[in-house]
């Protein structure tokens, strides 16, 4: 779960860097 927590959030700022 906490692994998935992680890949979420890396998942967010990847997104957060391509909208950049």
């Amino acid at each position: 779960m906490v692994g998935f927590v992680r890949s979420s959030v890396k998942n967010r700022i990847f997104l957060f860097l391509l909208f950049w």
